[in-house]
């Protein structure tokens, strides 16, 4: 499934002075296989990525710094290839 690419729409629609409705919609799926774990995948994963969104515009800005550093180190060990270049 790594070969292939999904399709990720966001829109935003405001709702109130400070509320906006946020939905996602995942599309370009296949089937079985890989597929099937791809999309378990992003099933878990895009509640925590809807969920870092809404801290970030309640409490301002995150440092993802820690959290670029795990990820780099898992992909190290994992073999992957590495993150794109920070500035």
């Amino acid at each position: 499934a790594r070969q292939q690419r999904t399709f990720v729409v966001v829109r935003f629609a405001p709702l109130a002075e400070r509320q906006t409705q946020v939905s996602v919609h995942h599309v370009g799926w296949g089937d079985g296989g890989e597929w099937d774990k791809t999309y378990a995948y992003f099933d878990r994963a895009w509640g925590g990525v809807l969920g870092n969104l809404k801290k970030r515009f309640d409490s301002g800005p995150v440092d993802w710094t820690e959290w670029l550093r795990q990820l780099d180190a898992r992909r190290a060990t994992q073999s992957l290839s590495p993150a794109p270049t920070r500035p």
